[in-house]
C-alpha cells in the first residue's frame, strides 16, 4: 500500500480557523463572508464622490459642490476635484479681462482659500464667443475623527458681463487613516 500525506492548511485570524480546503496565496488570506464587522474596519480608507452638472460664478464667490466623508480616525482626506470651467460672453465686450478663482476648503462658510487663477485674456474681435478651459485641483486636509466636509468655492474677478460657469465637476474625497507626516494647511 502506499503512502499517502495530508497537507492542513489552518489560518488563525482572531480565533477563526478556516476550513482545510480554503488556501492563502502568495501572502493572501480568505475569510469566511461575515467574519470581519464595522468594528473590526472602523479605522479603514475610505471614499465619497460628488457629481454636479452645472454652477454659476459670480464675483461674491459661492460654494461650486461639496462633499462629506466620516473619518474613522485621525488622518488625511485627499481632495481632488475637476471640471469644465466656461465664460460666455453675448455682449460683445472682447477688451474686458476676468478672471475665475477656484480653491479647495474645509470651512465652507467662510471659506479661506488657497486660490488658482485662470484668466480670460481679452482678444481682438468683436461678437459673441464661448472660453471653455478644464480645470482641476486638488489639497491634503489633516482631520480628526468625524465627518468632514471639502467644498469647492469658486469666484470671478474683473470687469463685464461675462457669463461664467463650472459644468461637469467631480469631487471625490479619500481618506487616509495614519497619524504619520505633515500637511501645509490652507
Amino acid at each position: 500500500m502506499k503512502a499517502s500525506s495530508v497537507i492542513l492548511h489552518v489560518i488563525i485570524v482572531t480565533g477563526l480557523s478556516l476550513a482545510p480546503h480554503v488556501r492563502a496565496q502568495e501572502g493572501s488570506v480568505i475569510l469566511p463572508e461575515g467574519s470581519i464587522d464595522s468594528v473590526d474596519i472602523f479605522d479603514e480608507a475610505g471614499a465619497a464622490q460628488t457629481l454636479h452638472p452645472f454652477a454659476s460664478v459670480t464675483t461674491a464667490g459661492a460654494v461650486m459642490v461639496e462633499s462629506t466623508i466620516n473619518a474613522a480616525s485621525s488622518g488625511y482626506v485627499l481632495a481632488l476635484v475637476s471640471g469644465q470651467f466656461a465664460a460666455i460672453d453675448n455682449n460683445m465686450l472682447p477688451l474686458l479681462v476676468n478672471e475665475l478663482r477656484y480653491g479647495l476648503s474645509s470651512n465652507c462658510a467662510a471659506p479661506n482659500l488657497n486660490e488658482t487663477a485662470l484668466r480670460r485674456q481679452p482678444f481682438g474681435g468683436s461678437g459673441s464667443f464661448i472660453f471653455e478651459h478644464p480645470i482641476a485641483t486638488q489639497h491634503l486636509f489633516q482631520v480628526t475623527p468625524g465627518p468632514k466636509t471639502i467644498c469647492l468655492i469658486a469666484r470671478v474677478v474683473g470687469a463685464g458681463l461675462v457669463a461664467f460657469d463650472i459644468r461637469s465637476m467631480t469631487l471625490t474625497l479619500i481618506f487616509i487613516p495614519t497619524a504619520y507626516g505633515t500637511v501645509d494647511q490652507l
